[in-house]
C-alpha cells in the first residue's frame, strides 16, 4: 500500500513483531494507508485485523479500515464512540448491514477484530467471540470511488489512534474455528 501522513511503522510494538502506529485527529495531517481495490463484487469476504488503542476511552468515532463507495462506504471496520466495535458492508444494490459487537473495550489491550461474510450473512468477531451477525445478500459494492484506506476513512477522517498490525483480507468466508487460529 501507499503510506500519506506520518504512521509510523513501529518494528517491535505490533501484535506479531510490526505494526504501524496511527495518531489519530490530533496528527498535524491525517495518517492512513491506501490499499488498491481488492473487495469490489466479492460474493464471500473476510477481513481480520489486529489493533490496540492508545486511550482507553475513546469518546470518538476511529476508523480501522474503510473503502467508501457510491453515497455510503463498501466497507468499514471502526471503534464506536460506546466504545464498542463495527463492522458496515454494502451490497450492489446498496443495502446494507451494519453490526455492532455487544461488548465494551475501554481499554489499550490488543484486540482481533474480524469480519465475515458469506453471501447472505455478516459476522463480527472481536477476539475469537462472536459479537453480532447480520444480514445481506449480493456482491460487494461495485462502484467505490476510493481506495480500501487502513488508519482512516475515504475523507481521510476519524484517524485510528493506536496500532494497526496484520491486515488480512480473504476472498472466502473463514470460519469461527479458523478465525480463533
Amino acid at each position: 500500500g501507499t503510506v500519506t501522513g506520518s504512521p509510523i511503522p513501529n518494528l517491535t510494538g505490533g501484535k506479531f513483531a510490526g505494526g504501524f502506529e496511527f495518531y489519530g485527529n490530533a496528527s498535524p495531517q491525517e495518517d492512513y494507508i491506501d490499499i488498491p481495490d481488492i473487495i469490489e463484487g466479492l460474493s464471500k469476504l473476510t477481513v481480520s485485523v489486529w489493533v490496540k488503542a492508545k486511550v482507553a476511552d475513546s469518546g470518538a468515532s476511529w476508523n480501522i479500515l474503510d473503502q467508501e463507495g457510491v453515497g455510503a462506504d463498501a466497507i468499514r471496520i471502526s471503534r464506536r464512540p460506546a466504545d464498542n466495535y463495527q463492522f458496515v458492508l454494502y451490497n450492489d444494490s446498496s443495502d446494507s448491514s451494519t453490526i455492532n459487537s455487544n461488548n465494551i473495550f475501554q481499554d489499550t489491550n490488543w484486540h482481533h477484530i474480524a469480519g465475515t461474510y458469506n453471501g447472505s450473512q455478516t459476522t463480527l468477531y472481536v477476539d475469537g467471540n462472536q459479537e453480532a451477525t447480520g444480514s445481506l445478500t449480493g456482491v460487494i459494492e461495485t462502484t467505490t470511488i476510493s481506495t480500501l484506506v487502513i488508519g482512516s476513512n475515504g475523507d481521510n477522517l476519524n484517524t485510528w489512534n493506536g496500532t494497526i498490525d496484520e491486515v488480512a483480507i480473504w476472498n472466502r468466508t473463514l470460519t469461527a474455528s479458523e478465525i480463533n487460529n
